[in-house]
């Protein structure tokens, strides 16, 4: 009774998921949470990600949004270009928290690389996103999330 009522209420608005209005709206999440300014110096600046952990988290999923959106509609230059800032290299990056983020950054970015024939880069990527989910199979037996993971 609810899917019918939501699946009418998407042909009746057939421009809710247009691809510009989606572009724009992850586009301005990402610029007023302030989260690449906060991703290149966290200890400088004021307001968005910097006094709040909600808006850095949605900044955050906004950026890591834009390069699924650009990987889907091929523009793998500027998928990669979205994530440039993401902290890879921080003791614990913030897409260690939500193990589907983790999954979703890295199976994107591998595919990118794939896309743009940085074949090394790609192999690379996927090892570490395989390694990690050999390791999460031992302890996510039973969440809901572990299953979509192993899917992509």
């Amino acid at each position: 009774m609810q899917k019918d009522k939501e699946i009418n209420e998407l042909r009746e608005n057939p421009g809710v998921f247009d691809t510009t209005k989606v572009l724009m709206y992850l586009h301005q999440l990402v610029r007023y949470s302030r989260i690449e300014e906060w991703l290149k110096n966290p200890n400088e600046g004021k307001g968005g990600a910097f006094t709040d952990e909600s808006t850095r988290l949605i900044g955050y999923f906004a950026l890591v949004q834009l390069l699924r959106m650009h990987s889907l509609l091929g523009d793998y230059r500027l998928a990669m270009e979205t994530i440039e800032n993401i902290d890879f290299n921080s003791e614990v990056p913030l897409f260690y928290r939500t193990p589907a983020c983790h999954v979703t950054v890295y199976y994107y970015m591998g595919f990118a690389y794939m896309m743009m024939r940085r074949y090394v880069d790609a192999s690379r990527t996927f090892q570490d996103i395989l390694a990690f989910l050999s390791k999460m199979s031992a302890v996510n037996k039973l969440s809901y999330q572990f299953d979509t993971m192993l899917k992509k």
